[in-house]
């Protein structure tokens, strides 16, 4: 059966994703990393997704956007931008929507960017691909987007080589990259992970603003729960390849209703536990060929039984947009 997240009434969501697996081959078998998720994203919001490295958040944001890499592929369901399948579109037809409508920032821009191009020559040739048809325009728009996003003297590091730049700058010409064509819906893959605290604020500042002037809607994904909590909405949380809770980033955060999510905060430093022994959540992250039919986090809760390793629990409705795949949640069902 399809997960999906239900849009608000009279609202059609950005972004749909229903039943959506993703598969990684080992040797001859395909095993699936990515497992019969769905959600939602509104026009103009910003959703957190949340996990530990190897959940699948990169795999499910890299499978959104149709760049999948080899010995990977979506084995099921559909993903949805302002009511397109973008599964059923051609690559060509793939091409023309990326930059344009959903656009990607990674982690790692040493890895994104081309050593070889300068960063104003790069983030032109993202508008040229898109069809800006004004080529004589494309250096004044390059230089008030820079400016914009906070970096310093555009025309001089417009042609500067990624080496040439710090993290920071390097991150935001990223960014320019991704956003130059104004897409309805930005997917940031960790992109602050690398940075230094400070410059991580001035990031999650910058996104927030691209977010309330443009109205763009971000996917944010990181295994911070604290930058999520600063910056999303709604957050969602993987486990192995599923969703187990989602809901507002305040209610899910201030009262978490499945046993990871809690673990997963109480796994965190802060003031108010200082001095008090961080949480250490027992057993580890299972390996695909590990996966079972059950909840995932079966192995490492104390409250689960034999439904829990036999099967993977139907969404418990807590709130109008809260759900939480457990047979025994932390709050109680809504009557």
């Amino acid at each position: 059966m399809k997960r999906e997240a239900p849009a608000p009434a009279g609202r059609p969501p950005l972004l749909r994703v229903a039943g959506l697996s993703v598969g990684v081959k080992k040797g001859k078998n395909l095993i699936h990393a990515v497992r019969d998720i769905g959600f939602h994203i509104d026009p103009g919001e910003i959703l957190g997704m949340a996990g530990e490295s190897g959940c699948g958040k990169s795999l499910t944001a890299l499978a959104l956007a149709g760049l999948l890499p080899g010995g990977t592929a979506r084995t099921a369901g559909a993903v949805f931008l302002r009511g397109r399948n973008l599964c059923a579109m051609t690559d060509r037809e793939l091409r023309r929507v990326r930059g344009r409508e959903i656009a990607l920032i990674f982690q790692e821009p040493a890895l994104s960017l081309n050593p070889l191009i300068k960063i104003g020559k790069q983030i032109a040739e993202s508008l040229e691909l898109q069809g800006e048809g004004d080529k004589a325009a494309i250096p004044d728009r390059v230089f008030a987007l820079m400016d914009k996003l906070g970096m310093e003297h555009p025309q001089r590091l417009a042609q500067c080589y990624p080496h040439q730049l710090s993290g920071g700058a390097c991150q935001r010409a990223l960014i320019a990259l991704a956003v130059i064509g104004k897409p309805k819906l930005l997917i940031a893959d960790e992109p602050v992970t690398a940075l230094d605290t400070t410059t991580q604020s001035q990031i999650l500042d910058l996104l927030r603003s691209i977010n309330r002037e443009w109205g763009t809607g971000i996917l944010f994904i990181s295994h911070d729960l604290g930058l999520i909590s600063r910056l999303c909405n709604r957050v969602l949380v993987m486990y192995a390849g599923r969703i187990v809770e989602t809901g507002p980033a305040g209610a899910v955060f201030g009262h978490p209703a499945h046993a990871y999510t809690k673990d997963l905060l109480g796994a965190i430093p802060s003031w108010e536990r200082k001095g008090t022994p961080l949480l250490n959540i027992p057993g580890k992250v299972p390996a695909l060929e590990a996966y079972g039919p059950g909840c995932p986090f079966a192995p490492r809760c104390a409250k689960a039984g034999a439904r829990c390793r036999a099967a993977f629990p139907e969404a418990v409705r807590l709130e109008p947009r809260r759900r939480v795949y457990c047979f025994a949640p932390e709050l109680e069902q809504d009557a």
